[in-house]
């Protein structure tokens, strides 16, 4: 298992297409970095900073991505089945993507976020603030969304 030191800077790289399945993420500074396309299954991106960061496309099955920093991040058409995300999800942008699988979780401040379009199956939500948020076209098919606000 590849990884880096909880800290390590990696904002503003150009990671596009990058196949970092497995590697430990958890800690680092990937703000402002593209990401899009690459393969992050699965990845540990617990208390990473991920703001500005683009995910687009990219297969995140499975990832762990808990307690992060993900304002105006892109997940837009990304793989998220099986994963968990929770933070600080401030104008992200989720639209067309994917979660589901048994169970998975999208937990926090998603204030303003763009879920238009995406596949949240047994989602987990709850307690989770939605203010702004665009859910047009969004299946929230099974999905726990109790104390939302």
């Amino acid at each position: 298992l590849i990884g880096f030191r909880s800290g390590t800077e990696l904002s503003g790289l150009d990671l596009k297409g990058a196949n970092l399945s497995g590697v430990n993420l958890s800690g680092v500074n990937l703000s402002n970095s593209d990401l899009r396309g690459a393969d992050l299954e699965p990845v540990n991106l617990d208390n990473a900073n991920l703001e500005g960061a683009n995910f687009s496309n990219a297969n995140l099955e499975g990832a762990w991505i808990n307690d992060v920093k993900a304002r105006g991040a892109d997940f837009s058409n990304a793989n998220l089945e099986y994963a968990a995300l929770h933070g600080d999800l401030v104008d992200i942008d989720l639209s067309d993507a994917k979660f589901g699988g048994h169970v998975c979780w999208l937990q926090g401040n998603l204030t303003n976020a763009d879920l238009s379009g995406a596949f949240l199956f047994n989602a987990i939500m709850n307690n989770s603030i939605l203010k702004g948020a665009d859910m047009r076209n969004t299946n929230l098919r099974n999905a726990d969304l109790s104390g939302t606000g």
